[in-house]
C-alpha cells in the first residue's frame, strides 16, 4: 500500500480513489453540474416511465419471436413455430404479426380463422393498410375454399 500512496495522477492520489476519500476540486463538480443540468434540458435524456419503457421492450421482444417462430416455421418445425408465436402473444398481445403468422401455420381451421380475425382487427385499429388486406385476403381464400 506504501507505493500507492506514492503514486499520484495530478492531485489525486491512487489510494484515495481506492479507498473513497477523493474529493473533487470545486471547478469540476461546476463542470459536472453543469453537465448535469444540460442532460436534464435535452429531451432525449428524459427518463421514459417504467412501464413505457417495459412494454417498448415487450414489442421487440415480441417481433424477435415473430422472426424465429417464421423461420422455424419455414424449416418445418411447426412446434417451435407456434410455441414463439404464443410466446410473441403473451409479450405483446396487440402484435397483429404474430396472430397472422400463427394463422398461417395452423391453416383455415378455426383457430387460424380466429387467429386471422384478430390479425385483421388489429392491423385496422393499428391503420397498417398492407397488414389488413393481406389478412382479408387470406380469409377470403379460405372461403371461397370452403364453399
Amino acid at each position: 500500500m506504501k507505493a500507492l500512496n506514492n503514486f499520484n495522477i495530478g492531485r489525486i492520489s491512487i489510494a484515495s480513489i481506492l479507498l473513497g476519500t477523493l474529493t473533487l476540486p470545486i471547478a469540476l463538480n461546476c463542470n459536472v453540474s453543469r453537465a448535469n443540468a444540460l442532460i436534464a434540458e435535452d429531451a432525449r435524456f428524459q427518463a421514459q416511465p417504467l412501464a413505457q419503457t417495459q412494454a417498448d421492450d415487450n414489442k421487440y421482444r415480441s417481433m424477435d419471436y415473430v422472426k424465429s417462430g417464421w423461420e422455424a416455421q419455414k424449416r418445418g418445425d411447426k412446434v417451435t413455430a407456434i410455441e414463439h408465436y404464443l410466446k410473441a402473444v403473451e409479450l405483446d398481445e396487440e402484435n397483429a404479426y404474430a396472430y397472422l403468422t400463427a394463422a398461417t401455420l395452423v391453416g383455415h381451421t378455426a383457430e387460424g380463422i380466429t387467429c386471422m380475425k384478430t390479425a385483421a382487427f388489429l392491423f385496422d385499429k393499428q391503420q397498417n393498410e398492407e397488414g389488413y388486406n393481406i389478412a382479408i385476403q387470406w380469409l377470403k381464400e379460405g372461403n371461397s375454399e370452403g364453399k
